[in-house]
């Protein structure tokens, strides 16, 4: 996503499954990235969400969430 000082940072958009939905929480993701990930790919943000936008190839249509996103922060 777009960041003013850093240029783009990343968020990371989970789809939990319904056992883990109520257990897990974003500070846990982020914890185990960093344990996992270099430091650069870990999200600054989580969002979790029912579904992704998907095109007709089951494909996630990431321009639609960078969509969303910019729409939140205006």
């Amino acid at each position: 996503m777009p960041d003013a000082r850093k240029g783009e940072v990343i968020n990371a958009f989970i789809v939990a499954s319904d056992e883990r939905k109520d257990d897990i929480t974003a500070e846990e993701i982020i914890e185990w990235a960093k344990d996992r990930i270099s430091s650069y790919k870990v999200p600054q943000a989580i969002e979790f969400r029912d579904s992704l936008p998907m095109s007709g190839v089951r494909k996630t249509l990431r321009r639609i969430l960078v969509e969303e996103e910019r729409r939140k922060g205006q």
